[in-house]
This record gives structure tokens, sequence and C-alpha cells, in this order.
């Protein structure tokens, strides 16, 4: 079962990027990186996860903030990390997403 998977980053230097191209090649996935901060990866094989792809990223981007959304045949998921509004005042990244985006 092929995966799609929609990431976007908050920031990244170019020293990350190309740890995560070697990620991607490492796994034999297709991807596009046309804009910055923002790919698209396919994983024919179907067999890497948005939280597997958004922990790998914690890895690659200590510290950054993130979403990777899952399009998969049968299903789709998202996973990130980022401000969750936990504390006073702070603004929550993922309530969007929550609200309007899951099923």
């Amino acid at each position: 079962m092929k995966n799609r998977f929609i990431i976007g980053l908050k920031s990244s230097t170019a020293e990350q990027n190309q740890k995560m191209i070697k990620f991607i090649e490492d796994n034999h996935m297709a991807w596009w990186h046309w804009l910055g901060d923002f790919w698209l990866l396919v994983d024919s094989e179907g067999k890497l996860s948005a939280s597997t792809i958004s922990n790998k990223i914690e890895e690659i981007y200590p510290g950054v903030h993130h979403l990777v959304v899952l399009l998969g045949e049968d299903n789709d998921n998202w996973y990130g990390f980022g401000p969750a509004g936990g504390e006073e005042g702070q603004k929550n990244m993922f309530k969007w997403l929550h609200n309007y985006w899951s099923k």
C-alpha cells in the first residue's frame, strides 16, 4: 500500500536538508522539495507512518515545529511537533487541525 506524506517545517538549514534527503533515499522514497521547508514524499512500500517520519524529523531538525500529514490509500493521518496551548497565552498549533481537518 502506497503512502503519501506532506511535510511542513518552520525552519531548516542546508545541512539538515541533506540529512533528510539521506533518510528519504535510505528508505527508497520518492520526493519533491521545490518549496523551502515543504516536502512531498511517496513511500511506495507503505512501511512508514506519520509518527515515524515525525520522530525522524525531530532527530534531524531538533526543536523545529513541523507537521507530517499522511495521505494513505485507505486512511489519512497526521502528526506534528509544536505549541499545543498548554501554557497560559500559548497558541495551539494543532487546534484547527483537530477541529476541521480530522474526520
